[in-house]
């Protein structure tokens, strides 16, 4: 099963995903996980990017697949490690505990970062 969604391009974003992706994997023991995993996504797109952002939540027998996708400077995403009084700087790190797999992929001046998340 797919799901896509446009959300604009600000801070408020962040927590209409929460939402969204919540709902749509209300009964799956992954839920938790992806929310939280979405909310990263679309925060650094948010804060990274420009204009709306693209949502897409792939359900799959074994896992689920979120895909974020907004307009983006030059570079590629990078896992740092935060300094522990850092206000921000984790999200990648979050993704990639939580996540079977994640990475990105650039289409002209749209850049996609995804992750995978497998059933236990």
């Amino acid at each position: 099963m797919g799901l896509r969604w446009t959300l604009p391009g600000e801070p408020q974003a962040a927590g209409m995903a929460r939402a969204l992706v919540a709902e749509a994997l209300a009964v799956s023991s992954l839920a938790d996980d992806a929310v939280l995993v979405t909310s990263e996504l679309v925060t650094n797109a948010v804060k990274h990017g420009s204009g709306p952002v693209d949502l897409e939540l792939q359900v799959r027998p074994t896992g689920v697949q979120v895909t974020v996708t907004s307009s983006s400077a030059s570079g590629e995403p990078v896992a740092r490690a935060a300094s522990t009084t850092a206000s921000g700087g984790r999200g990648l790190a979050i993704i990639a505990a939580l996540g079977h797999e994640w990475g990105w992929r650039r289409d002209g001046d749209r850049m996609s970062v995804w992750a995978d998340l497998s059933e236990p």
